[in-house]
């Protein structure tokens, strides 16, 4: 019999990707023993309005830049491909009928997307599907859950589907754009090959959805 291989799905835009999301697929990767992290960027995010400020193939080159020489982790075009809104449970779905037999799927996430569990497609049956690995993040307190945030965080844990690592996030990906927009210096958050690119083709100079 085959031993499971245990995948981590790390999502989101990566517009850009920086030194968080690289620390969050650290910390998940060591405290639940996965074989792998792959990183999944988003078409279009059902949390965030509007299109991402870099193009698919910018914010894939900078993935793929930061993942360099790293064989633990991986990247999926998967959402790019597919296009429009990406949700988890397609995604889920997809990634299942090409995976081995017995392979067990952990969404790495941080605490912010997993207090709103109950806007999420088709939950429940992302819960039998994966795990959760949830980062902890400043300010956001799953004491305070409540109505069907509450019941889906309850299922989770009682399916005993939750592991939680420590794990302070310096900086996001907007603040990195709203630094390159001001004229600040993002590189301290940032692999160096990403900056290089953001810098080399004059990326998130522009204002967004007219916001200064």
């Amino acid at each position: 019999m085959n031993p499971t291989k245990k995948i981590g799905l790390l999502g989101g835009a990566f517009d850009p990707v920086h030194d968080g999301h690289l620390a969050m697929a650290r910390a998940a990767r060591k405290a639940a023993g996965l074989d792998r992290v792959v990183f999944v960027p988003a078409a279009v995010s059902p949390y965030k309005p509007g299109e991402p400020a870099a193009g698919a193939a910018d914010r894939l080159a900078m993935l793929r830049l930061a993942l360099s020489g790293r064989p633990e982790w991986a990247v999926s075009e998967i959402e790019l491909d597919r296009g429009g809104v990406s949700y988890t449970i397609d995604t889920l779905r997809a990634l299942e009928e090409r995976a081995d037999p017995g392979t067990e799927f952990s969404l790495i996430i941080g605490m912010d997307n997993y207090l709103c569990l109950s806007g999420w497609k088709e939950i429940g049956e992302v819960i039998r599907k994966a795990r959760f690995i949830v980062a902890s993040r400043p300010g956001y307190d799953p004491g305070r859950l409540s109505g069907d945030d509450r019941y889906w965080a309850a299922r989770v844990r009682e399916g005993k589907r939750l592991l939680t690592v420590e794990l302070a996030v310096p900086v996001s990906s907007s603040e990195i754009r709203r630094m390159v927009r001001e004229g600040g210096d993002p590189r301290p958050f940032l692999p160096e090959a990403v900056a290089d690119y953001i810098e080399e083709h004059r990326l998130y100079q522009e204002q967004e959805n007219g916001k200064p």
